[in-house]
């Protein structure tokens, strides 16, 4: 068996290597995925492979920083690594251990140490987007085209950082609705996060800045929730350009259960407004951060 693993980025795949004779990383080739099949066929033809590895492979689920410089670097695979069309070698039996849910995260408290990603060019599991609104508050999920539509509340992709990263929701006035990311049937211990001084952040381009009064809230399976108001904040941010914004998670502390969170991000407003989100997170430390915002500035 043959894998190609088509990404622009290494991963944990112990157990596709297990299964395979030969693994092919193949580094985003795009419109020019059928010159991997070329040199598949008839790569020797044509100088066979001679591509090295442009970063370090994991050798588990959580190796993470994983840098030449680091202590203690260990890769699977290290920095440069890669075989010709000529060369042969045998790995052995990898470890196909899945790791803790969440590289970092802490069950039971602790302290935090690594980004809790929720939605990170596609949705990042066990979350799932979502839009709701009174045409159906239970939440219609955003298909995999990044699209979903209400009359009150419409999403498509978006350019944030890179092509199609993010997803741009346009509240259209007629109601109030919802964008939201959410573990469905099932709560996470994130206690972990508050305890480092974590922060909600993602990336934002307002587009058209909020008419009517609008939250950021965290939901702890609802009506359990606590929310703040993001409508200065979204209305001072410069239209058209990307943002960083920072929200302390202590900032929602009152009336949220950390240790059952099942919607880490969700955007609420009655009224017009239109905003591309991408890149949503929490992080440890990032309440710390110089460009944090102030819970006082997240009031009325």
């Amino acid at each position: 068996m043959v894998t190609v693993y088509v990404s622009g980025r290494p991963l944990y795949v112990n157990k596709e290597l297990n299964r395979s004779d030969a693994f092919v990383a193949a580094w985003l080739p795009g419109t020019e995925g059928g010159g991997v099949a070329d040199m598949l066929v008839r790569g020797k033809d044509h100088g066979g492979y001679r591509g090295k590895l442009s970063y370090s492979w994991p050798k588990s689920a959580c190796q993470t920083p994983l840098n030449p410089w680091s202590p203690g670097y260990d890769p699977l695979f290290k920095l440069g690594y890669g075989l010709t069309s000529n060369q042969r070698t045998t790995v052995g039996e990898l470890d196909e251990a899945e790791g803790p849910a969440r590289c970092g995260a802490t069950d039971g408290g602790g302290t935090a140490t690594e980004d809790l990603p929720i939605h990170d060019r596609t949705d990042v599991a066990p979350y799932k987007s979502f839009i709701g609104s009174a045409s159906n508050w239970g939440g219609t999920e955003i298909g995999p085209d990044g699209t979903a539509s209400h009359p009150e509340i419409t999403v498509a992709p978006a350019d944030v950082n890179v092509q199609g990263d993010g997803l741009k929701a346009t509240w259209t006035g007629t109601g109030a609705a919802q964008l939201y990311s959410q573990h469905p049937g099932g709560t996470d211990d994130l206690r972990g996060y508050p305890n480092a001084d974590g922060a909600l952040e993602f990336d934002v381009i307002v587009h058209s800045p909020p008419a009517n009064r609008t939250v950021v809230s965290l939901h702890c399976v609802y009506p359990c929730s606590s929310e703040v108001n993001a409508t200065k904040l979204f209305g001072d941010l410069p239209a058209g350009q990307k943002s960083t914004v920072k929200i302390p998670l202590s900032c929602f502390a009152s009336g949220l259960d950390f240790e059952r969170i099942d919607t880490p991000f969700l955007v609420y407003t009655d009224g017009p407004f239109s905003a591309s989100f991408a890149n949503v997170r929490w992080s440890p430390g990032g309440a710390k951060d110089p460009d944090a915002r102030k819970c006082s500035d997240l009031t009325g």
